[in-house]
C-alpha cells in the first residue's frame, strides 16, 4: 500500500429533527417553558421535537413547532442540557429542521469545539437557509447564513 491509512469520518446522516420529545424529557421541558414566561407550555411541548447532540446524551436539541414558534420552516430551537435541576439553555435561535452534526473537533479562534448544522436540506453544499452552531468551552457560537 502506497500511502498513508484512509481516516473515515464519524459524522451521522443528516436527518429532520423529527422526533418527539422522549417521555422522561417532557416534564423538564414543560418546567424549562414555564420558567421562561410561555404560556400554557404543555401544548408547545406536544408537538416539540428533540435529537441528542455531539453523541452526548445530555446535550439535546428541541425544535417548538407550533404557529407561534415557527415561520415557514424555521423554527425556535433551544440546545440545552440535561441537569439534576432540569434542563441548563445553552442556546436559543431559529433554525430549519435538518440537522447535521459535525466530526468532534472544529478549531476555530483558537478554540477546538463541535459543529451542528440545521438546514432546510440534507445536502450539506447545498442547505439553503442554514444555522451553524459551535460549542465551545466558553459556550454555543450561533452563526446564520
Amino acid at each position: 500500500m502506497i500511502g498513508g491509512a484512509t481516516a473515515w469520518s464519524q459524522q451521522p446522516a443528516p436527518e429532520p429533527l423529527s422526533k418527539p420529545v422522549p417521555e422522561k424529557l417532557r416534564a423538564p421541558l414543560i418546567e424549562f417553558l414555564r420558567d421562561a414566561g410561555v404560556p400554557d407550555p404543555d401544548s408547545y411541548v406536544a408537538s416539540a421535537k428533540a435529537a441528542v447532540l455531539g453523541g452526548q446524551p445530555d446535550v439535546v436539541a428541541f425544535r417548538l413547532e407550533s404557529g407561534a414558534t415557527c415561520r415557514e420552516n424555521i423554527c425556535l430551537t433551544i440546545i440545552g442540557s440535561i441537569e439534576a435541576s432540569g434542563i441548563g439553555s445553552h442556546a436559543m435561535f431559529f433554525a430549519p429542521k435538518v440537522v447535521s452534526q459535525g466530526d468532534p473537533a472544529l478549531a476555530f479562534l483558537g478554540a477546538q469545539g463541535r459543529a451542528i448544522l440545521f438546514s432546510e436540506t440534507a445536502d450539506v453544499r447545498n442547505p439553503g437557509h442554514a444555522v451553524s452552531a459551535l460549542q465551545t468551552a466558553k459556550g454555543w457560537i450561533i452563526l446564520a447564513r
